[in-house]
């Protein structure tokens, strides 16, 4: 969830009157305990109304279109390719599509990686939108590359106060 808080953080810096987070409706799609859950919990901590859904909210009598329709920001991770659609959108939203799905349109062409947004069909109606492959993926692994370095530098600096300990009782 870290990476997709950095992109929306960014959008922000870039024009804080447009998309800043406060006080903005935000559709999180998917309840991951990865991505969904603990990204709806952050956001909300940033004075953001959060709805979550998922990829069975369609089903209920207040349709998934319908509640995306209201949202300014869209962050769709449930691994359903092509679930946001034009008719899920209003124009100016933001969308950060988290999702990785392999499809094969027809027999015998190539695997192709799509996210769970219409790209193509919804590109033209938003202020921002991540591509898939490209967008939040490669952010997600410099972020956990980031971390590991963050946790090889704590141990070493934990290691070297231990070491320090031991000398001086020498």
């Amino acid at each position: 969830p870290l990476a997709v808080l950095h992109i929306l953080e960014h959008l922000e810096q870039l024009n804080p009157n447009k998309y800043a987070l406060e006080s903005k409706n935000i559709v999180m799609i998917g309840r991951s305990c990865l991505v969904g859950t603990p990204l709806s919990m952050m956001l909300s901590g940033k004075n953001a109304t959060v709805t979550l859904c998922h990829s069975y909210t369609d089903r209920r009598p207040n349709n998934l279109d319908d509640i995306c329709s209201r949202a300014d920001i869209i962050v769709v991770a449930a691994g359903c390719p092509n679930l946001v659609t034009p008719k899920s959108i209003k124009s100016g939203c933001v969308v950060i599509d988290v999702g990785t799905n392999v499809t094969q349109q027809n027999e015998g062409q190539r695997m192709r990686v799509i996210g769970d947004a219409s790209f193509h069909q919804i590109k033209h109606l938003t202020s921002a939108i991540t591509p898939v492959p490209g967008g939040v993926g490669p952010l997600t692994v410099a972020m956990l590359f980031h971390n590991t370095i963050r946790a090889a530098k704590c141990r070493q600096l934990e290691l070297n106060h231990t070491d320090t300990k031991v000398i001086s009782r020498l």
